[in-house]
């Protein structure tokens, strides 16, 4: 990735690249963190995982507006819940649910010209993908409780 730099004030200023920058650890921490994550015994890892689910969680990731939207107050919202220990990791994942689906609404309407939307991710994928993003920010929320 190349970053551009814009002299502003006599200080350097990164051009905007459309990306969103996750606040908590860096994508290096939370790689590390998705590879063996747990859910209910089961192991998911990428191996578990199919290439459209993978796919729909980069690029839920990656869309600046999905992100900044939806994801960080979905995140906020489980944190107070985690905190005050009334945390239910089915609710979450119900919760995350709805960002699957809007993760895949918005990747069809992008990059797919014919079809439905739910046809292209079908529930499979996207009940996965809200089951990744739910361990990934349980584990999250767990290493940062220890911390």
């Amino acid at each position: 990735m190349v970053l551009i730099f814009a002299m502003r004030n006599n200080r350097p200023k990164r051009a905007g690249l459309g990306l969103a920058r996750p606040r908590v650890l860096p994508l290096l921490m939370r790689l590390i963190l998705i590879r063996n994550l747990t859910i209910k015994g089961n192991t998911m890892n990428r191996q578990t995982v199919s290439h459209e689910t993978q796919e729909l969680y980069l690029y839920a990731l990656n869309d600046e507006k999905l992100y900044t939207q939806q994801r960080e107050s979905i995140e906020a919202n489980l944190e107070k819940k985690f905190a005050k220990g009334i945390y239910d990791r089915e609710k979450a994942i119900t919760l995350w649910g709805c960002f699957a689906d809007n993760s895949a609404k918005k990747y069809h309407e992008e990059f797919c010209s014919s079809g439905k939307w739910y046809n292209t991710f079908p529930t499979q994928d996207r009940l996965e993908m809200a089951q990744l993003c739910e361990s990934e920010h349980y584990g999250l929320m767990l290493v940062r409780e220890r911390e």
